[in-house]
């Protein structure tokens, strides 16, 4: 699987893990669910934050690596 599409899997990924994070505090407010829930998923968060970074990084480089062998500016909107 290619760069851009890692990162658009890392992005997709953050976003449930917020989303999994806010259900599981609601949980915690009405007292069903406990403190630990919310430190493995505030972890999650973390580590997709963590692999987000890292595809942004590789896509740049990817970019940047094309631009040289181009000898000129290519657009990201121009490698979708």
């Amino acid at each position: 699987m290619g760069d851009r599409k890692q990162f658009s899997l890392a992005e997709n990924t953050l976003a449930t893990r917020q989303k999994t994070l806010k259900l599981i505090e609601r949980r915690f407010e009405l007292g069903m669910g406990n403190e630990l829930d919310r430190a493995h998923a505030r972890s999650a968060i973390e580590a997709a934050r963590a692999s987000q970074a890292r595809y942004l990084r590789l896509v740049e480089q990817d970019i940047n690596a094309l631009q040289m062998l181009a000898g000129m500016s290519i657009t990201k909107a121009g490698l979708r």
